[in-house]
């Protein structure tokens, strides 16, 4: 009797050190650790039940994707990202998602836009529901969809790197949205802009919706360092 042919059957086990990775970007961008929190490398190998070799590896990850930083003789805590950074951040996302618009001008699939109409689709829901943390994922999954649409393994790199810290932005200033419905019509014009056949104006409404984001985080950001002052 003929065996069955096993071959491609191999289950691919991610790495511990991924593992723990994954969980503390999650809880990172959440906002479970809060910015300027620090990160125990004993505390977390003990949580998650593993030596402290893979804890460290996802710890310098991270680091290396901007959400924690390593300060000299004192440890590992969450990135507090300030004005400067935020602009830096939305200023880098312009750049990339001003491309990525117009390359999907050109050329996009009408599964593209039933996806990002899908998500604007939740992103009203989860306003509707006052769920702002979901509205946040949904703002976020929104670009990275258009992102991944172009097909550049390198773009989707760099891009991750500035959605995650974005996401630090949004999800730790939790009333980042003020006006929620002009949030959803924000995206609602990008859409219809890209789906049109005028670059200039595909281009403005990009560098309106970065700039509106950098001043609404901006603004947010220094409120709440004005509050922390007045409490001092």
């Amino acid at each position: 009797m003929k065996e069955a042919d096993l071959s491609g059957l191999k289950v691919q086990v991610k790495p511990t050190s991924a593992l723990v990775h994954d969980r503390l970007r999650e809880l990172v961008l959440s906002g479970s650790f809060g910015p300027g929190e620090q990160l125990n490398e004993a505390r977390l190998a003990s949580a998650f039940g593993v030596s402290r070799g893979p804890v460290r590896e996802a710890l310098q990850r991270l680091i290396s994707d901007g959400l924690l930083v390593s300060i000299r003789n004192r440890g590992v805590f969450v990135a507090q990202l300030g004005a400067d950074d935020i602009r830096d951040i939305y200023f880098m996302r312009r750049v990339l998602e001003s491309e990525a618009f117009l390359q999907l001008q050109e050329h996009h699939e009408a599964v593209l836009v039933d996806q990002l109409r899908g998500i604007m689709y939740r992103m009203e829901r989860s306003i509707r529901r006052s769920d702002w943390h979901q509205v946040g994922i949904d703002d976020m999954d929104f670009h990275r969809t258009v992102i991944d649409a172009v097909g550049s393994p390198r773009m989707t790199e760099v891009f991750g790197t500035l959605l995650a810290q974005s996401t630090i932005c949004v999800m730790n200033l939790r009333t980042a949205y003020p006006e929620p419905q002009g949030l959803v019509d924000e995206h609602d014009r990008l859409v219809t802009q890209m789906q049109g056949d005028d670059p200039q104006a595909l281009l403005q409404e990009v560098a309106w919706h970065m700039s509106s984001a950098t001043d609404r985080l901006t603004e947010l950001l220094e409120h709440r360092e004005d509050e922390v002052l007045l409490k001092a």
